[in-house]
């Protein structure tokens, strides 16, 4: 069973940004490796970033300890799929 095209997930969009959401989260990653960030400075400089990439609210993704998740790769997925859009009569 296929799915209507307005609530198929935008996979499109999701593959196009990936590599670029991944490199900035793995580059934020090395620069606290090397530097700290004991002022959030360059973790809000991230969000603002992902946020203008993608349009999400980066509150609800932990970009900081993201190894304790499932990795850096499901992450830069998850920010880089867009949300699910509103569809009226679904039935």
């Amino acid at each position: 069973m296929e799915l209507r095209k307005e609530i198929e997930p935008d996979i499109e969009t999701a593959e196009r940004i990936y590599p670029e959401v991944l490199k900035l989260i793995l580059a934020y990653t090395d620069y606290c490796d090397e530097n700290g960030d004991e002022d959030n400075s360059q973790y809000q400089k991230l969000e603002n970033k992902l946020h203008g990439i993608t349009g999400k609210d980066m509150s609800k993704f932990n970009l900081w300890e993201w190894w304790e998740a499932d990795g850096a790769e499901n992450l830069a997925f998850d920010i880089s799929l867009p949300d699910p859009k509103l569809v009226e009569n679904i039935i």
